[in-house]
């Protein structure tokens, strides 16, 4: 083998190896959470939203050979289970993340991260602690220094770390050279420049969470869905050739898309409804969706009749007032053509040219109000 190839080998060795920084031991408490925690922010590096990924080799249909945390790290399960446990809050599904949002917790119970169960496909995903994981390393890249460790993390007393202990930290002498003021000034500045920052990641983090999940009530992006689902239908209703059985399911109940977006939502809040859904959003919306294209869905029970009658009372309501308007619009004409005919004076004919626009503009009025209603 030729020098040059040795080389790069020896560098591509080099390379692909996960570092350690020892730093990171005073948070995550052994050697390999500080491996493991390294390797979570590579990934998080390229995907801030989080991602799915295996702890060993399996047999699922999406895992790739190399494509484990055990085969990254040569780690055994058991390894890789006590490192998370210092620095993972560990979940079985998304509800139990809600639940915890809706009572006021924290879903990662103070630690960097958190993982949960995707039971549709068998998957495991992970979130990151975005505040929380960017104070710490900001810590501790500051504090390679010794002679101003110490300072800078009584100055940032305020941080709470997962499982911290009196004097867990340890203490670092200091020196007496240095401007130690000057330093953990920057570091605090740093710090309030970021913090908001770091708030609104966290935000949308927590709020993924609330989306993918269906509550008591839906969340804003998820009417918005509603509303875009509702759409897409009537869209492929009138546009597909092949909708006959939807639009027939549609249009022997009256459906309208405001009483459509109604029923979706009903039935998205009916916790009885689609029960192998889970009360998972996407896929919920996506099932009542599809069966609606199909021509299989109706309005759930306890929704429609009471609904729809509403809906039609109001619209046979303004269809009789635009009867009864057009009835005076086509008096108002008849009198102002006799007295035209008969040669009446100019008020009476333009007292019927008033009576006329006003049939007119009454007409037009509830003709608007009754698209309004059909929408």
């Amino acid at each position: 083998m030729e020098q040059h190839q040795v080389m790069n080998k020896a560098i591509a060795f080099g390379t692909r190896r996960t570092p350690y920084y020892p730093e990171l031991k005073i948070y995550c408490k052994t050697t390999n959470a500080c491996i493991l925690m390294t390797q979570l922010e590579y990934w998080f590096a390229s995907m801030p939203d989080g991602f799915y990924k295996f702890l060993s080799p399996c047999e699922h249909s999406l895992y790739k050979k190399g494509d484990s945390w055990a085969e990254e790290l040569c780690f055994s399960e058991k390894e890789l289970r006590n490192a998370f446990e210092n620095i993972l809050e560990k979940h079985s599904s998304k509800r139990k993340i809600l639940e915890i949002l809706q009572e006021g917790g924290d879903p990662f119970a103070g630690k960097y991260y958190l993982s949960f169960r995707e039971p549709r496909n068998n998957l495991t995903y992970y979130k990151r602690n975005h505040s929380l994981v960017n104070q710490m390393i900001h810590i501790a890249v500051n504090a390679f220094d010794p002679i101003i460790q110490q300072q800078t993390l009584d100055a940032l007393t305020d941080l709470k770390f997962p499982e911290q202990d009196n004097g867990q930290f340890g203490k670092c002498p200091l020196g007496s050279s240095g401007d130690n003021q000057t330093a953990v000034a920057n570091i605090m500045k740093q710090k309030t420049t970021s913090e908001n920052h770091n708030q609104k990641k966290l935000a949308s983090s927590l709020n993924d969470f609330r989306d993918a999940v269906i509550a008591d009530t839906l969340t804003p992006n998820q009417i918005l869905d509603v509303q875009t689902c509702v759409d897409e239908i009537f869209t492929l209703l009138t546009e597909t050739n092949n909708a006959d059985k939807a639009l027939v399911a549609i249009g022997k109940n009256n459906i309208t898309k405001n009483i459509l977006f109604d029923a979706i939502v009903f039935d998205l809040l009916d916790k009885s409804s689609w029960k192998k859904s889970q009360q998972e959003f996407p896929k919920k919306i996506f099932s009542i969706k599809n069966w609606i294209l199909k021509g299989k869905w109706e309005i759930p029970s306890g929704f429609s009749k009471e609904k729809v009658s509403k809906f039609d009372a109001q619209k046979n309501k303004i269809q009789e007032a635009i009867k009864q308007h057009r009835m005076s619009l086509a008096h108002a004409n008849r009198m102002k053509s006799l007295a035209e005919k008969s040669n009446q004076c100019d008020e009476k004919i333009n007292a019927w040219e008033i009576e006329v626009a006003k049939a007119n503009k009454w007409i037009e009025k509830l003709e608007a109000e009754l698209n309004s209603v059909d929408k």
